[in-house]
């Protein structure tokens, strides 16, 4: 491979990264919020206590499903930002996209400590004692 090959490569590396960390952010952002919602949903759906249970024990384990695989997207977008010098714009949107992505795993994150924290009634109780913990 060329070194041209080789740099339009990791381009298209950075390009491809920087599209999945985007989806990603999106479906965590989405996870988030739904998260933070159960409280006003319960307050005005009164009853369904059990099914906003189970809403959360399925967002969280969603999001104990992909998120080391996630966090692992936004270590290789900081090591291809800090050994493979994409092109200036590729590099900002790479940038950008590794800060959001970083930002929803944590806004899921504190949803889940504010539900158990300030509403321990919505969480299943497997769920009670066990968060999943940031790296």
């Amino acid at each position: 491979m060329s070194t041209t090959e080789a740099e339009m490569a990791r381009q298209q590396q950075a390009e491809d990264v920087a599209r999945l960390l985007k989806e990603y952010a999106d479906k965590l952002n989405v996870m988030a919020s739904r998260l933070l919602g159960i409280p006003e949903r319960e307050a005005t759906a009164h009853g369904v206590r059990t099914a906003l249970s189970t809403e959360v024990g399925t967002i969280l384990d969603g999001y104990d499903a992909v998120a080391p695989t996630i966090e692992s997207l936004t270590r290789y977008a900081s090591q291809i930002l800090e050994h493979f010098a994409p092109e200036k714009l590729a590099e900002i949107e790479l940038t950008l996209r590794l800060r959001e992505t970083e930002r929803a795993l944590d806004a899921v994150r504190l949803a889940a400590d504010t539900l158990k924290n300030h509403y321990p009634a919505f969480l299943p109780d497997s769920r009670k004692k066990r968060l999943r913990a940031r790296p």
